[in-house]
């Protein structure tokens, strides 16, 4: 807001907009998903391993499944096979107006985040490279826009990064709710706990790429240690 009200930005009233906004927010965002965990039922199936064909006279495998006839003699056969039961949490819609509500907010909370870390970034670069270059006629505005993108390089690579992991856990909800997995169990649930990596990384994935960002936080780790030694100096 800064870059774009300039000398009439009001940093007061940005700072009660923004508390405004951190308690809104989670409030209509949970609200929004309040119907998934309405329609969660447990779902049961049972899983069976490949079958193991044994030959009764000869108690050699074989890799057959129907019984066949091999020189006019028939064959009998036996298999072993083994069952595994799983318990699945599912989301089960009763009707299509509800899935459709659910696949349009998924891809709204996964699209309009997006687009606003987008357009804010470029907002400040441009913006920024704008107002620099009515300081500094002795630079192209190309310069200017080369040199914000290298600073602020962090705004665009971010939101990339926050779509491409968010792809999994949403290409998993708009999936059917009964969908075999007993074969790629683990790639199933890894591809989902794989979404929330952004929540978990935050700091690498906003703070890491940015210069500024790591500089404020190796100062902050400098003078914390400082600190923290001068208290031990204390006590002792």
């Amino acid at each position: 807001m800064q870059v774009i009200l300039g000398i009439s930005f009001n940093k007061n009233k940005s700072k009660r907009i923004a508390r405004w906004i951190i308690i809104i927010l989670p409030v209509c965002i949970m609200t929004s998903l309040i119907h998934e965990p309405l329609h969660r039922k447990m779902f049961h199936y049972e899983t069976e391993t490949e079958k193991s064909y044994i030959d009764k006279t000869n108690e050699t495998i074989v890799d057959i499944i129907e019984p066949v006839t091999k020189n006019k003699t028939l064959i009998n056969t036996i298999y072993r096979s083994t069952t595994t039961r799983y318990v699945w949490c599912v989301i089960h819609y009763s009707s299509t107006f509800v899935q459709d509500y659910n696949i349009s907010i998924l891809f709204f909370h996964l699209i309009v985040p997006f687009l606003a870390n987008l357009l804010s970034a470029l907002i400040i670069i441009f913006g920024n490279a704008r107002q620099r270059s009515r300081a500094q006629i002795n630079q192209t505005i190309q310069e200017h826009v080369r040199q914000q993108l290298n600073e602020h390089k962090q705004l665009l690579i971010s939101p990339v990064v926050l779509l491409i992991l968010s792809m999994p856990r949403l290409v998993i909800s708009v999936l059917p709710g009964c969908v075999r997995t007993s074969r790629n169990l683990w790639l199933y649930l890894i591809a989902y706990f794989f979404s929330f990596t952004p929540s978990v990384l935050t700091f690498i994935i906003f703070a890491v790429p940015s210069k500024l960002y790591m500089k404020i936080f190796r100062n902050t780790l400098i003078a914390w240690r400082h600190r923290t030694h001068r208290k031990l100096k204390n006590v002792k």
